[in-house]
């Protein structure tokens, strides 16, 4: 009997050392996860800078110790050089990344039920860096100048006040974030709400304002329902700090919002303008509002939204993928400093950077389309998988200088935790 029991016990052993064996091939031996865990690698070690805790858009050299060196220099930044939204500095959007980057660990976590202790570390470094974007006021910076961390641009948008948002309001819900975490997750949220009441009011034009108090000329700081695609901004954002902070205020002015903002973003459609972005954008701030949502009726309404919303999106699929086979994708990010040309816009000059900006949308937007299609709840479009595939197949991450790349990474990861099937 006992030979027996040493024999079972030793068979036992062995199947669960080769299932472990085998899921460690599963894991990290197919080509597109090893893609995909390099395209992790190289966001820490080329687009994250530790200085600041921040992810930066674009590289300007594949070394690793010159790749960010394009970055505005504290005295730029104080000039507001070379406009006051930092457009085309590679400094513009470090709030959006952020939040994606941030959001793609969660996603990462509860897809792998694993490496706790290391995912949790570097959410933890990334919300470090959102939260010193939220300036005490809540004004939402889109990023700091890396030579004396504090320097940012005055101009802000609703683009980086959502994905900031999303991507706190995600690691808040996670089992990863501690007390700590979700105290200054809550704080940061606060910041930024009040920021909202204060501002946001007819007589500002509905603008957060920027952050030396004056109207965005751009018109890019608005919360409003003019816009589709715009209109659960603000309710998103009261919404989730109402979760963090508990504090009814917030749940009424979310209440208030609520069913006008889900009304108006029901009547979205492509037009003419309609960036891949802002499509991403507004499917974000409808997951927030899904699982926020406590009203039945109202949740189904905003979930068949989000399949919308991606099958809108895959009727973009031919234009990014033309887009996609059309470009150079070993291009380096430009030089800002003299670009091919420059350009007015309502008295902010913008570097138009050319092929290079072109290549760098052009990724970037081959990583965004299926992360907006991950969160579609009953169909992922075939179009856009092909997208997806193609994209992996063809962008060497270590000769790309997109910030593409992340979205790529973000959007395996989310493909797994909403339980579309992995991309082998």
């Amino acid at each position: 009997m006992f030979i027996k029991r040493i024999v079972l016990l030793f068979f036992l052993g062995i199947c669960t050392f080769i299932a472990v064996v085998i899921g460690c091939l599963q894991e990290t031996e197919t080509p597109t996860r090893q893609k995909i865990d390099l395209d992790e690698s190289l966001m820490w070690s080329r687009f994250f800078l530790p200085k600041t805790n921040l992810v930066y858009e674009c590289l300007s050299s594949f070394d690793e110790k010159t790749c960010q060196n394009h970055l505005p220099t504290a005295d730029e930044v104080k000039r507001q050089f070379p406009n006051p939204c930092g457009y085309a500095t590679g400094m513009e959007d470090c709030a959006i990344l952020g939040g994606t980057v941030l959001a793609g660990l969660v996603d990462k976590y509860n897809a792998q039920q694993k490496h706790f202790d290391r995912t949790s570390a570097n959410a933890r470094k990334i919300l470090d860096g959102l939260d010193t974007l939220v300036q005490p006021d809540g004004f939402v910076a889109r990023g700091l100048c890396p030579e004396d961390k504090k320097s940012f641009y005055i101009n802000s948008s609703i683009d980086q006040y959502t994905h900031l948002v999303h991507g706190m309001w995600k690691f808040y819900n996670s089992p990863m974030s501690n007390s700590a975490d979700k105290k200054k997750i809550a704080n940061a949220l606060t910041r930024i709400s009040e920021r909202l009441i204060r501002n946001v009011k007819k007589e500002n034009d509905y603008c957060s304002l920027r952050a030396d108090g004056k109207p965005c000329a751009l018109r890019i700081s608005r919360f409003t329902f003019e816009k589709p695609h715009a209109a659960a901004r603000q309710a998103m954002i009261y919404g989730a700090t109402w979760q963090a902070t508990g504090d009814k205020k917030y749940y009424d002015l979310y209440r208030n919002l609520i069913y006008d903002a889900i009304k108006v973003s029901e009547e979205i459609k492509i037009t003419g303008w309609t960036p891949i972005w802002a499509m991403l954008q507004m499917q974000f701030s409808l997951e927030t509002l899904r699982d926020l949502e406590q009203d039945q009726a109202l949740k189904k309404r905003i979930i068949d939204l989000m399949q919308k919303v991606a099958d809108l999106s895959n009727t973009q699929s031919k234009r990014v993928a033309k887009k996609f086979e059309n470009s150079e994708l070993e291009t380096l990010y430009g030089d800002w400093r003299n670009p091919p040309e420059w350009r007015d816009q309502m008295g902010y000059s913008i570097p138009k950077l050319g092929k290079s900006r072109e290549v760098w949308r052009a990724i970037r937007e081959t990583g965004e389309l299926p992360l907006i299609a991950s969160h579609a709840p009953y169909n992922f479009p075939n179009e856009i998988l092909a997208i997806y595939k193609n994209a992996l197949e063809k962008v060497d991450p270590t000769r790309c200088a997109s910030c593409g790349i992340i979205f790529h990474w973000a959007t395996y990861w989310s493909l797994q935790a909403n339980k579309k099937g992995v991309i082998e």
